[in-house]
């Protein structure tokens, strides 16, 4: 079905918007078209009709646009009212060009839009638009000049203003200014007898004789022998402390924020340290002393609030210079002691959905640290972090995630460098547990190129039994080394060598060549050759060596099939610049020891390992299990609930 784009026309216009001394309007306009397909046949049944309006006859944003589905079409002829859906209002048409747009099911809308003409009787609501005052019918008498000059009683014009009660002024005719008397106001006039606030000049000097019942005098000390509230700002000073009911700012003239119920601020210009809040506090006995201790917690216990609790919040904020949120030192006042502990930070979280013992978030540097740590000139072990994780369901000493970075990004990185002794970029150890234990597991999958649950530049060494469904090994191909690689499955032998096989079917004359690939040759030499035949038997040899990757079988009858077997020395360019030894000398601190100590019946002590990292992790384990029971210095539980 197709619509030619003048198929619509309009056959009646009602405008009945417009105001009528008969009926009120009811906000509609009725709108009568015809459709008709391309060739010219009427259309009928439901059809989907979009009205838009123009202030343009072409061109231009609608409006305003309405559809209505269905629409019933018989034999061409439609009626709708518009605005029943979109309502329509005396604004939408306070221009005379307007023009009304169709659209059918959804199509290209027809062409050309029709003018939106005024219906006969819309004529009284124009001609009620430009009547002028004395041009209204049935105006009151009052009305007739234009002024409303009686009243709602009746009465007439003001006659005179008189004053009293402590006011002067007033007048019989004309403009009646009214003022307060001198020494009009009396005590009368102030309610239950209260000067407030309000009633007092901002600037006035009220001497401290006239105010009772406080010892807040101006220009003298002043001593509160009893308690005291102030309900309004108090400043000291030059304002540098101010207190009110909210709280209290120190440092300059600020006003104190419900937010904030202790401010310290100051702007300074000086190459001199200066501290926003210092506390120092000596220890003379054996209680606990806090140089700082923060508390913030829910007003009730059983809350179901939402909102967010923080004991300590820090914001260190400047430009071209070292900023710190936070900044924590603790030592031993004699350096060279070497009993008690030391907490740079100490942090604690616990119960809730999630708890964080420290959360730590950099953003939006050119390099940021989550969390940056250093441990350094440790006498015994430095940890630069030390993570444990106990008595849980579940536990991950250490979560690491590189998410949505634009560059290659590493979860876990991590280094051994410049250390007098063995160095372990990444150690792991799983002992003792219920289930199957991994010292590490690596997991890649669904990734972009390629899946490389570990991947090791540099040599390997395993102690171990390896377990693999396949071996393979894989070089850059002889004969396109940029392009492709030449993918194997390795043998185990004592030359680095390459097994190749297959079968070969005798001709007429008992022979057969055998083709191999095309980098056969680039990839190996020193050749052997193996032929064993099935289903009989003759004395087939190979007639020529692999030459041009083939080589000719001879000797046999027609039809016998012959197996062929080749073990080839890699020749690549890796074998040669790294040629196997199958027997080598252990090197001199190697020797005397062995990589399996145990099937020799020998103690660990005679491993081969100068650095035996199980040991090392049984220490760390020793370690933890005495935290785990002796725990660090921490708040106690009245002091964590002080109020």
């Amino acid at each position: 079905m197709r619509f030619r784009k003048r198929s619509a026309s309009i056959l009646v216009i009602l405008l009945l918007l417009a105001a009528s001394v008969f009926a009120a309007s009811p906000g509609l306009v009725s709108y009568q078209g015809r459709l008709a397909d391309g060739a010219g046949i009427p259309l009928s049944g439901n059809h989907s009709l979009t009205f838009n309006i123009y202030s343009l006859a072409v061109g231009g944003a609608p409006l305003w646009t309405e559809t209505q589905n269905p629409v019933v079409v018989d034999d061409g002829l439609f009626n709708v009212l518009l605005g029943g859906i979109s309502p329509l209002n005396d604004a939408l048409f306070s221009s005379a060009n307007r023009f009304i747009g169709v659209q059918v099911n959804g199509g290209a809308e027809l062409a050309p839009r029709r003018q939106i003409v005024t219906v006969a009787y819309a004529f009284t609501a124009v001609e009620a638009d430009s009547t002028t005052w004395s041009g209204i019918k049935g105006i009151p008498a009052g009305f007739a000049d234009g002024i409303d000059d009686v009243g709602a009683g009746g009465g007439g014009d003001i006659t005179a203003v008189n004053t009293s009660g402590g006011l002067t002024g007033g007048a019989t005719t004309g403009d009646a200014n009214i003022s307060i008397a001198n020494g009009g106001v009396t005590a009368a006039h102030i309610g239950d007898g209260q000067i407030l606030n309000a009633d007092i000049n901002a600037t006035a000097n009220i001497d401290a004789s006239k105010i009772g019942g406080t010892a807040a005098t101006l220009s003298r000390s002043n001593a509160f022998a009893s308690a005291n509230q102030f309900n309004s700002t108090l400043e000291v000073c030059d304002s540098t402390i101010r207190m009110d009911c909210n709280g209290i700012s120190i440092g300059r003239n600020i006003t104190p924020s419900a937010t904030y119920l202790v401010q310290s601020r100051r702007n300074y210009s000086s190459e001199l340290a200066r501290y926003g809040f210092y506390t120092s506090l000596y220890n003379t006995g054996t209680g606990s002393v806090y140089g700082s201790y923060s508390s913030a917690i829910a007003s009730t216990l059983g809350d179901a609030g939402s909102g967010i609790v923080y004991g300590s919040y820090s914001l260190g904020e400047s430009d071209n210079a070292t900023r710190y949120g936070s900044y924590s030192v603790c030592s031993s006042r004699n350096p060279a002691l070497t009993t008690g502990k030391s907490f740079g930070h100490y942090a604690s979280a616990f119960d809730g959905e999630s708890a964080y013992g420290v959360y730590a978030r950099a953003t939006s540097a050119s390099f940021g640290y989550g969390v940056f740590a250093e441990s350094e000139a440790n006498s015994i072990i430095g940890y630069g972090v030390y993570c444990t994780v106990t008595n849980s369901n579940q536990g991950t000493a250490v979560s690491a995630l590189a998410y949505q970075n634009t560059q290659p990004s590493y979860g876990v990185d991590a280094s051994a460098e410049n250390n007098g002794a063995s160095g372990v970029g990444v150690l792991g150890s799983a002992t003792s547990n219920g289930g199957t234990g991994y010292g590490i597991y690596g997991v890649a999958s669904i990734n972009t190129t390629d899946d490389w649950a570990g991947y090791f530049t540099g040599n390997v060494n395993i102690t171990g039994t390896v377990f693999m469904p396949a071996k393979m090994t894989r070089i850059d191909h002889p004969l396109d080394p940029e392009n492709k690689y030449l993918v194997h499955n390795t043998v185990e032998s004592s030359e680095m060598t390459n097994l190749y096989s297959g079968n070969a079917v005798l001709d007429g004359g008992g022979e057969a060549v055998v083709t191999l690939p095309d980098w056969f040759e680039a990839a190996n030499k020193d050749f052997r050759y193996q032929l064993t035949c099935i289903g009989g038997y003759a004395p087939v040899y190979v007639a020529e060596k692999i030459t041009g990757n083939q080589f000719k079988i001879a000797g046999g009858s027609n039809g016998l099939e012959v197996s062929w077997q080749i073990m080839a020395v890699r020749n690549d360019q890796y074998a040669k610049a790294n040629p196997m030894n199958a027997v080598t000398d252990k090197r001199p601190f190697e020797r005397g020891k062995y990589r399996f100590p145990e099937v020799f019946g020998l103690g660990k002590d005679r491993a081969v390992d100068s650095f035996d990292p199980l040991s090392d992790m049984e220490a760390r384990r020793a370690e933890r299990e005495l935290l785990s029971k002796q725990g660090p210095d921490r708040p106690t539980e009245d002091e964590t609930n002080e109020e």
